[in-house]
């Protein structure tokens, strides 16, 4: 795969993983319940899996690649975030860290892209 290619792939990661999280966010700041909100649901189950000690095989190998969580102690926080995002309740300790998530994921895609545009 070419460099440019490499980084567009890497680039269309990190835009589904912003999508994913801003569909969340918007969920949980609009109170809208788990059962109806696809984005609190997959979000949920994606942090959840970050705790999983065979994190490699499952589609949270992503998050941790992409946020550099390789550490168990920086997943088992982030699995905490999917727990609170998966229970029915609005956590406004979850609402923080996926708005701190969203941001990271923002500066990422702008720094894929200024790679991008200097290929």
């Amino acid at each position: 795969m070419s460099e440019v290619g490499s980084q567009s792939s890497l680039y269309d990661e990190l835009h589904d993983c912003a999508e994913l999280v801003d569909g969340a966010l918007t969920d949980l700041r609009d109170g809208i319940s788990l059962d109806s909100s696809h984005f609190r649901r997959e979000l949920g189950k994606l942090l959840v899996g970050l705790d999983n000690s065979n994190w490699i095989h499952t589609p949270s190998r992503a998050l941790v690649v992409l946020l550099g969580l390789f550490k168990p102690s920086d997943r088992q926080v982030w699995a905490r975030v999917g727990s609170a995002i998966l229970a029915n309740t609005n956590d406004d300790g979850a609402t923080t860290q996926l708005e701190k998530l969203a941001s990271l994921l923002e500066q990422k895609q702008l720094t894929v892209m200024a790679r991008i545009q200097g290929l």
